[in-house]
């Protein structure tokens, strides 16, 4: 599908959703402003809502926003729970991937689902690797130690390698490796 087609329903889907997360943004070959995309990628923040706070003080628990749950469920499922950290749903003629993040992991999942695919397996991965890190459930660590990577900037930092645009990002412009 053309880039301005699929960017047009990606920001409509992304309108529904951004009531009910925290941060939100399209990833994928739509970031990168291919002129053709296959699919819609987001990577989101859902927003946590309280439960139990007004019956028992002191108790708070924090459950994703049923609301974020509801507008997903609307849309005709593929695979994943609305409230797991993947799902796929499919809209409007065009698959729409959904992954979800914290403040921890935000810059490394956006940052891997920004891709290609080939530059986050051989650029970003291959370069955390080298550094010394592990990714584990979405999250990178050093041994144990989970290392909070707020934003993709950080990623990059982390792993030696200067900032890239994401529209710079492929596998004849991954610029240097990490040392």
């Amino acid at each position: 599908m053309k880039l301005d087609k699929i960017r047009e329903i990606a920001n409509e889907l992304v309108g529904q959703l951004r009531p009910y997360c925290d941060r939100i943004e399209i990833a994928g070959s739509i970031r990168r402003k291919k002129p053709d995309c296959g699919d819609v990628e987001i990577v989101c923040i859902p927003r946590k809502v309280s439960i139990m706070g007004d019956l028992f003080p002191g108790h708070d628990c924090k459950v994703r926003d049923p609301e974020f749950i509801r507008t997903v469920n609307s849309w005709p499922a593929m695979k994943g729970d609305a409230q797991g950290k993947y799902m796929q749903r499919f809209m409007r003629d065009v698959q729409v991937d959904i992954f979800t993040a914290d403040k921890d992991n935000w810059g490394l999942i956006l940052g891997i689902r920004t891709g290609p695919a080939e530059y986050s397996h051989k650029v970003l991965a291959e370069g955390w690797c080298a550094k010394g890190y592990h990714s584990k459930d979405g999250y990178l660590r050093k041994g144990l130690t989970l290392v909070r990577v707020p934003e993709e900037a950080d990623l990059f930092k982390l792993i030696g390698l200067p900032w890239v645009e994401p529209n710079e990002r492929g596998p004849a412009k991954s610029g240097p490796r990490a040392s």
